[in-house]
């Protein structure tokens, strides 16, 4: 294909099995996926559903904080993995230059917690930082997992090593803006333990690492919280998309 043929000239249709049935997908000439074509659940849907955020109604449900010169969360129509909004976490220029959200999530009983969601970012994040937590009346746990841009890496906070363990490396989001990609984490904060991290078809094995766990205690109730950072005298951004929070993981 000749260097600066249109997109839909790079762009192949082909079929791929979801849930058992065919479906279109949309894929450019190294074969990754732009969208689905027909309106399938992007979730593995393998544990009971807490939380569905997919941002078509906004940040209803959502609470927000910011921080630096033209740091905002907003929702963003027409760029998303499905439907048609994501929230767009954009990082302030000065200061601590991040914006982040929280979603916090009612909990039966303490199982294992999956989170699922799409994300796309620009060339001037500088770091997106994921904390989920579990607060029951005897304790809290949090598991955190972070991005780190410049070294193009996911590291955890391991709390039984009291360090930063890198877990994935040589993944370089910002160098296709177009495209959203698909991560699952989950972790068990009945043993105090990380399980697994999913990033597109690679699978990470984290039980050997530990999550924080806090004296604070309260009632059942989880939280959710996603912070994008931005490179110093930038406004660089995330888009977050269809999140998905689940219970009895397998």
């Amino acid at each position: 294909m000749a260097t600066g043929a249109p997109d839909y000239f790079k762009r192949i249709l082909l079929y791929g099995m979801y849930n058992g049935q065919a479906v279109p997908l949309a894929c450019d000439e190294q074969g990754r996926v732009i969208f689905i074509a027909e309106k399938v659940s992007p979730y593995d849907k393998s544990g009971t559903i807490l939380v569905e955020e997919t941002f078509e109604s906004g940040l209803v449900h959502v609470r927000t904080e910011t921080q630096g010169d033209g740091a905002a969360v907003t929702i963003e129509a027409g760029e998303a993995a499905f439907g048609g909004h994501s929230c767009k976490l954009t990082g302030g220029k000065d200061g601590q230059r991040y914006a982040r959200i929280l979603i916090p999530f009612p909990v039966g009983t303490a199982s294992k917690l999956g989170l699922d969601w799409h994300m796309r970012l620009d060339d001037y994040i500088e770091m997106i930082e994921i904390n989920l937590q579990l607060r029951t009346t005897s304790w809290t746990r949090s598991g955190t997992l972070r991005y780190e841009k410049a070294n193009t890496r996911w590291v955890l906070w391991d709390d039984i090593t009291g360090a930063l363990v890198t877990i994935a490396s040589g993944q370089d989001y910002a160098d296709d803006q177009n495209y959203f990609y698909r991560f699952k984490l989950i972790i068990n904060p009945v043993t105090q333990r990380y399980e697994r991290f999913r990033y597109g078809p690679h699978e990470v094995d984290l039980s050997d690492y530990g999550l924080t766990e806090y004296s604070e205690a309260g009632y059942d109730q989880g939280y959710l919280y996603i912070l994008a950072k931005s490179e110093s005298g930038q406004n660089g951004f995330a888009l977050i998309d269809n999140i998905i929070i689940t219970q009895d993981e397998s």
